[in-house]
């Protein structure tokens, strides 16, 4: 695939219209088997990039297109991106950044992770990737996308506590984070969970604007979360009776002493007017056997939150505990990444719901990266591991209604 520069565009001819059709409709007659294959090849490519959907719940709409696959430049075979960074401005842009992947040879194979610093844009009206002027200030990966603003992460020097306004190219500064943190997850002005400088830690952050003119903004701890540390969670916001929350939802934590891993398939809530944390219930086995490590989140739409993709939950855990020398070779069925998309809410009672609203085999993906541009047009879904190591380049737009 070719990429253009952000800001050029191709040339367009428009096709002069159809004065006289007389002849088509006598071929037409005559030959009615020949225009019955046409009508099969011309079907729109909105059509022909449909992607296949299972299991859907009752009262559930959903539709999966294909978009066109954002290709790292020097890979062979194709790859796309992990862990990196993205945004919508307007209705109709996208915009990633960074990320990394293995692009010579894969891991088990010796290769080494490279990290990225390249800016690709999604047009959504021309349904074209084109690779922008602007680079991000330092290569990175792992870090979170969080409203408007890109921030931590990590690269192949080390830690990052940046932040990055990523409303506007090139990028500006904000205030830096207090400490490094990767593999963490944010909503709204909110960051928790990941390595806080470089160790997994109960700890999450807020955004504090000072009111009063000339004074710094600047990034304030709140109290540590209960239960363990939470490496590659989600996050986002929660409508509640008792008001909007910041939900950290799953990630992993690994204990090198006792060489025994936990993967919280529940949650925590932060209730910024009060000042505290509250657990939320697991997710049940009957529902999804997601493991909710590496997943990706938006809204609905509706205060709830819709989760998709992410590891399968046993097969990580046994893997993080009993590591065999093969793992890596496996075909990626074999990893059963999740394909569940799954809904997390409250009800008028305030009691918290999940829900498997149907099974998307595309985005079974690990470290993928997803946003929805504009309210009711689709959820952009971006690359992530197609199993561990290699890099899935496809892309999809997903629309969901839910009943009312």
């Amino acid at each position: 695939m070719r990429f253009l520069p952000c800001g050029e565009g191709a040339s367009q001819t428009k096709s002069k219209p159809l004065t006289d059709i007389s002849p088509l409709i006598l071929m037409k007659k005559r030959f009615p088997l020949l225009f019955a294959a046409l009508a099969v090849l011309c079907v729109p490519a909105s059509v022909c990039g449909a992607l296949p959907v299972a299991d859907v719940a009752p009262g559930v709409e959903i539709s999966v297109k294909k978009l066109p696959p954002l290709v790292v430049e020097g890979t062979n075979p194709a790859q796309g991106v992990a862990g990196a960074f993205i945004v919508a401005q307007g209705e109709h842009a996208v915009y990633v950044a960074g990320g990394a992947l293995f692009p010579e040879k894969g891991p088990a194979d010796g290769g080494k992770k490279k990290f990225y610093d390249t800016i690709w844009k999604l047009d959504l009206k021309e349904n074209a990737w084109r690779v922008c002027e602007a680079k991000l200030p330092v290569p990175a990966a792992y870090g979170v996308s969080s409203g408007l603003t890109w921030l931590g992460g990590e690269n192949s020097t080390g830690k990052l506590d940046v932040v990055w306004g990523a409303n506007t190219l090139p990028l500006k500064n904000f205030p830096r984070l207090p400490k490094t943190v990767d593999n963490a997850a944010g909503a709204a002005m909110f960051v928790g969970g990941g390595n806080v400088d470089g160790v997994p830690a109960n700890k999450a952050f807020s955004y504090f604007v000072n009111s009063f003119p000339g004074k710094v903004c600047e990034w304030k701890p709140l109290p540590d979360f209960p239960g363990t540390p939470r490496i590659q969670p989600v996050a986002g916001m929660l409508k509640t009776p008792r008001g909007w929350v910041y939900a950290l939802v799953g990630g992993f934590y690994f204990d090198k002493e006792t060489k025994k891993a936990t993967l919280d398939r529940a949650g925590v809530i932060y209730f910024p007017h009060e000042n505290k944390w509250e657990t939320l219930p697991p997710l049940p086995e009957d529902v999804s056997g997601a493991g909710l490590v590496g997943s990706c989140a938006v809204s609905d739409g509706r205060g709830g939150l819709l989760i998709f993709g992410g590891v399968n939950a046993k097969i990580f855990k046994d893997a993080l505990e009993n590591p065999a020398p093969d793992y890596l070779r496996h075909d990626p069925a074999w990893y059963k990444f999740n394909a569940d998309v799954l809904r997390l809410s409250f009800d008028q009672d305030g009691n918290a719901k999940w829900e498997k609203l149907a099974v998307v085999p595309a985005t079974a993906r690990a470290g993928a990266s997803v946003i929805e541009p504009k309210i009711g047009g689709g959820i952009v879904f971006i690359c992530g591991e197609l199993k561990p190591g290699f890099r899935s380049p496809d892309c999809c737009l997903i629309e969901i209604k839910l009943k009312d």
